[in-house]
């Protein structure tokens, strides 16, 4: 596969394109829909259904793209042996597994420091301010 056999130019152009608004629209949304604390819309308003639009029809446009152009991007399909990157993929699946058992194997202790202060606060009778 040649790098210059591609035509890659309309797929940058709508990528930037679509990243540029949907970025605007999305600082719109921070500024006028989404609730401060939570970042849940408020109400359905005209900009966050052209958001969704736009990043529909990019979507939409990528796919169209790799379809008719999936001859220019046939890759051969012989296997070749990678120990580096087999090696690479094997520590990075190890460190997303240790990484989620660690976020839900802990999910019942609570172990904030607003807890453990106000524990010991209760337990001794005194009276701790938060700064």
């Amino acid at each position: 596969m040649n790098i210059k056999s591609l035509k890659l130019l309309p797929a940058v152009l709508v990528f930037a394109l679509g990243a540029v608004l949907t970025l605007a629209l999305r600082c719109t949304h921070y500024f006028t829909v989404l609730e401060e604390h939570t970042g849940f819309f408020t109400e359905i308003n005209a900009y966050v259904i052209a958001f969704y639009a736009l990043l529909l029809v990019c979507v939409l446009f990528f796919l169209l793209i790799a379809f008719a152009g999936r001859k220019n991007y046939a890759f051969d399909t012989g296997s070749v042996r990678r120990p580096v990157s087999g090696l690479v993929s094997l520590l990075c699946g190890a460190g997303v597994f240790v990484s989620v058992y660690g976020e839900y194997s802990a999910k019942d202790a609570d172990t904030s420091a607003y807890t453990v202060s106000s524990a010991l606060s209760s337990s001794a009778g005194a009276k701790v301010t938060y700064v």
